[in-house]
């Protein structure tokens, strides 16, 4: 829902990122259908505040915005949906989900499709059904990947444009390379391995949940796709990246 009456925005979505500002207030971002907003949330900070529970990291909810004088946004009430406290039953959903949720706030505007916000909203709801927290990541760091415009050709070589005897990716030349135009200094990959990329690009949200990728092909698909998306945009750090390549 989005809503704009007078000086008013009412928006539902979820909190990415809660920062202090002054000893009770907070920055707050929110992931939500039109893209991020983030807003002056005074007093949650305070146990006593009936918007505290609203701006919990990951929290869907849904805030009514005042825009002030200078163009800033002020929470005026936050209705809590779901505390989504079960995401933070596990390292690897927290650090799955500081992935996707920086990714999404480095490499994005603040204004993109809405189908980015679809994807948080069905990387939460299946980590909420225990569904496999690595397939998710894959599929939603690609989503991010295509809505900067980097995306990748997984339907043919992407220098003979033919279909056959795929063999190889080349991530900064744009996609799937076949036998015939390999390169001396690009390795034959694992035919897994380049299916599981080819799904997570071609996968439509209807889908989501009918397969579950091998970890460890997982694991290297999202190395692949940050370094990838890290040198295009010349980022070197990502703080829950930093996390995600000490743990795995």
């Amino acid at each position: 829902m989005e809503e704009m009456t007078n000086n008013e925005l009412v928006i539902h979505g979820y909190v990415l990122r809660s920062v202090d500002y002054q000893e009770n207030d907070a920055i707050v971002t929110v992931l939500y259908k039109s893209g991020i907003i983030s807003f002056k949330a005074k007093g949650i900070k305070k146990l006593t505040s009936k918007n505290r529970s609203s701006c919990l990291l990951y929290a869907e909810s849904e805030f009514v915005l005042e825009k002030s004088k200078n163009n800033n946004y002020i929470l005026i009430k936050g209705n809590l949906i779901s505390s989504n406290f079960n995401l933070y039953s596990s390292i690897e959903n927290m650090t799955c989900l500081g992935l996707i949720g920086g990714a999404i706030l480095t490499f994005l505007d603040e204004n993109f499709s809405s189908e980015i916000y679809e994807n948080f909203s069905l990387l939460i709801k299946g980590i909420n059904n225990n569904f496999d927290v690595f397939t998710l990541t894959c599929i939603n760091l690609t989503k991010i990947v295509i809505e900067t415009g980097y995306g990748l050709n997984t339907s043919c070589c992407i220098r003979c444009q033919k279909k056959d005897k795929i063999v190889a990716i080349n991530f900064f030349d744009g996609g799937f390379v076949c036998l015939r135009c390999l390169n001396k200094n690009e390795d034959v990959e694992d035919t897994i391995y380049l299916k599981s990329i080819r799904y997570v690009f071609m996968v439509t949200q209807k889908d989501y949940f009918h397969y579950v990728l091998e970890r460890k092909i997982c694991i290297r698909i999202i190395k692949e796709l940050m370094k990838y998306i890290q040198t295009e945009f010349g980022y070197n750090k990502l703080n829950f990246y930093d996390i995600f390549l000490t743990l795995y």
